[in-house]
């Protein structure tokens, strides 16, 4: 049986109207609609936050704000 990842499922919890998926050590954040990334996030070891790679603003939703 596979270990449930916690990270992955707290990004979905936050996420709700976005596809997020686990890729090569970070995770990806997809808009459902057009399967296009919308942000990607690295963890920062021995932390509980995220480096941010990606950004997209393609698409702007009141779903997805970032939290300072």
């Amino acid at each position: 049986m596979t270990k449930p990842d916690l990270a992955l499922s707290q990004i979905a919890a936050r996420f709700t109207q976005h596809n997020v998926e686990r890729s090569r050590g970070a995770f990806m954040i997809i808009d459902r609609r057009t399967t296009n990334p919308i942000a990607r996030l690295r963890p920062i070891p021995d932390t509980d936050r995220f480096e941010l790679f990606y950004w997209s603003n393609a698409h702007e939703s009141p779903h997805f704000q970032m939290i300072p």
